[in-house]
Formats: structure tokens, sequence, C-alpha cells
């Protein structure tokens, strides 16, 4: 199983590049969103838990990953944002939350799984842009990291997000459209692997 890790701050394009190369390659390609894996909030836990890298719930993502790359399906949890809790797992899935294992493992999220084979695409937006983005969407979690833009998800951003662009092998502008930024996307892949694309 091939992985692109696709990681970049909340409204910086990351999830639509994600959604859009699984989308290219129907039945070769799975998406598996990191976000769907964090762990119980603590009560010493601050109203930023949601951006850190130590919110992730690592251990059982790395279990995930390692029943896909044997070939296993897995469901992504459930999460309850409001309450800070992963709810049980339903007894059928969503298509959404079932992740196939597949030629081409396509991870998203605002941080890299480290020490994970992989190509590692960044995925950048100036910060009026993402916080445009962020404060649009329609939920309450967006709607609650909107209104405290300035003072969690920037600091998270500079932080602990922005760092991770050295890492990356290939830095994408996300104020690109939907289809130049997948483009964009595929010839980089295309140029580092053979029957990608």
């Amino acid at each position: 199983m091939n992985i692109v890790q696709v990681v970049g701050g909340p409204g910086s394009g990351k999830t639509t590049l994600a959604k859009k190369l699984v989308e290219d390659w129907p039945g070769s390609a799975s998406l598996l969103r990191i976000d769907r894996y964090l762990r119980e909030r603590g009560l010493d836990d601050g109203d930023d838990f949601v951006l850190m890298p130590s919110g992730i719930d690592w251990p059982l993502l790395m279990a995930h990953l390692d029943r896909l790359a044997a070939g296993e399906y897995v469901v992504m949890p459930v999460y309850d944002w409001e309450q800070g809790i992963r709810r049980a797992f339903p007894q059928s899935a969503t298509p959404g939350q079932m992740v196939e294992s597949c030629d081409w493992l396509v991870l998203e999220g605002l941080y890299y799984v480290p020490h994970l084979p992989s190509i590692r695409l960044f995925v950048d937006a100036p910060a009026d842009v993402r916080q445009e983005r962020a404060s649009a969407r329609d939920t309450r979690l967006s709607k609650a990291l909107g209104e405290a833009y300035d003072r969690l998800v920037e600091p998270a951003y500079q932080d602990h997000i922005l760092p991770q662009r050295e890492a990356a092998q290939c830095v994408l502008d996300g104020r690109l459209d939907r289809e130049q930024l997948a483009t964009r996307a595929r010839r980089f892949l295309a140029s580092r692997l053979s029957g990608w694309g």
C-alpha cells in the first residue's frame, strides 16, 4: 500500500485536495482522516485540544494503518466534538467511515504521521484565506474555532502545523481552485512514482 499524506492548517485546502485525489482514482484510493482519531479530552486539555498533535490517539491510528497494510478494512471513529469523547463504533458504518485496503491511501489532517514511509504534501494559504474558510464551514466546531481564530487557531498553526512544511516533499498553494490544486498534486506524484495518475 502506497501512502500520500496531505497536511495543512484549518482552511488551507487540504481536505479539498485529499477528497479530489481519492475521487480521481475510484476503486484504487481510499481516504483516512486523521481528525477522526482524536483521543478523549481530559480535564487538563485546553480549548486548543483539537489543534494539538497531543490530541491524536496515535496508537489507534497506527493500529488501523497496520490493519489496512495487512489487507483489512477499518472503520474510522466517530468523535463528539462538543463532549470531547469518542462515540461507540456503530453497528453499521456509513460509506465515509469505512476505509478499505487499497493501492493508494490518502491520509489527511493537521499533522503528518511520523516515521511513516509516504509522500508528504503540504497545502498552504495565507492566514486571511484560512480564517475565512475555517469560519465559513457550517459546523459548530468551525464556528467555535472561527470565533477564536486569533487566540487559538493561528498560534497552533504557527507553533505546530507550519513547521511541518519543512518535512514536505511538495508545497501546494491552497488558493488554487479544486481542479488546479489536484492537477499540480497529480503531476508531482507522477514525477515521483510511476503508475499514479
